[in-house]
C-alpha cells in the first residue's frame, strides 16, 4: 500500500483520495469501496480489542478470524444477507429463542447454505455456536497456497501492530474524523459545480459560433449519410454562406 501523510486537511482536499488505499476518489464520498470501509473498520476494531484487552477472549479472536477472512474472500455483502425484522422475529419464536445447536439461549440469526433469507434456511443459534459454524468453514492460507491473499492479510496486520495508527481512518478518533472530512469534500463539490457553471457560461459567451457550428455539423452528417452526399461539399458550402452573412453584419 502507497504511502501518504494524512490529515484531515489532505483527505479533504481535491483531488479526493481514499483514506484507506490512496486511490482516488470521483464521487463524493469516504472510500473507494465497500471493502475498503471493512478493511479500515477491521483495523480500529483489532486495535480497539488489544487496547482493552479484550484479544484474550476467544469469542474476540474468532470474531477477528472471521472479519478477516471475509475481507479475503472479497469482502462480507451485509445487504444480501440483511434480514427483515418480521422473519427474525419469527425464527426466534419458532425457535423458543434457543440455539438450534446446544440449546442455550439464541442470539444470532444464522443461514443454513447460502444467501437466502427463507424461514427454513434460517436457524437461531448463541453466539458461540455461530462462530464454531463460520470457523469450520475458513480454510487456512499460507504464503504458498495463497501468495496474494496471505500478502494482503499481513499487510493489514502490519497496520493493526503498531503503536500509532499509520493512516487517519485506523484511529480512534475516526467516528469524527470522517464526518468533518465529508462536510468538507460535499462543500468542495459545490464550489467546484458552482466553477464549471461559470466557465461553461462563459465559454458559450465567448464561443457562440461555436454551438451554431456544432448542431450543424451534427444535423448535417445525419442527412449526408442517409442521402450519400459529401459532408464535406455541404460544409463548404455552409462555411461560404456563414463568411457572407457575418460581412453583411
Amino acid at each position: 500500500m502507497a504511502k501518504r501523510v494524512q490529515t484531515i486537511k489532505s483527505l479533504s482536499s481535491y483531488p479526493f483520495h481514499c483514506p484507506n488505499c490512496d486511490k482516488l476518489i470521483k464521487e463524493i464520498k469516504i472510500y473507494c469501496s465497500d471493502l475498503c470501509r471493512d478493511e479500515a473498520s477491521f483495523i480500529r476494531y483489532y486495535r480497539a480489542c488489544i487496547a482493552d484487552k479484550r484479544i484474550k477472549q476467544n469469542d474476540v479472536k474468532a470474531a477477528i478470524a472471521i472479519r478477516l477472512a471475509h475481507i479475503l474472500a472479497g469482502g462480507y455483502n451485509a445487504r444480501s444477507r440483511r434480514i427483515p425484522d418480521s422473519i427474525r422475529k419469527e425464527v426466534i419464536r419458532r425457535d423458543n429463542g434457543r440455539c438450534r445447536v446446544c440449546g442455550k439461549p439464541g442470539n444470532q440469526i444464522d443461514h443454513i447454505r447460502g444467501n437466502s433469507s427463507d424461514i427454513n434456511n434460517l436457524q437461531l443459534l448463541c453466539l458461540n455456536c455461530h462462530n464454531k459454524k463460520t470457523m469450520a468453514n475458513l480454510k487456512p492460507i499460507s504464503p504458498d497456497s495463497h501468495p496474494e491473499k496471505y500478502a494482503h492479510a499481513e499487510a493489514l496486520l502490519s497496520r493493526v501492530h503498531t503503536s500509532k495508527p499509520l493512516r487517519l481512518c485506523d484511529g480512534t478518533d475516526w467516528s469524527k474524523n470522517w464526518r468533518k472530512i465529508l462536510k468538507a469534500r460535499k462543500e468542495m463539490g459545490k464550489k467546484m459545480i458552482n466553477i464549471r457553471n461559470k466557465n461553461a457560461s462563459l465559454f458559450m459567451r465567448k464561443n457562440r459560433h461555436y454551438w451554431h457550428f456544432y448542431y450543424w455539423g451534427r444535423d448535417e452528417k445525419r442527412h449526408c449519410i442517409s442521402t450519400g452526399e459529401s459532408l464535406k461539399d455541404k460544409a463548404e458550402q455552409f462555411m461560404k454562406q456563414f463568411l457572407t452573412d457575418l460581412e453583411k453584419r
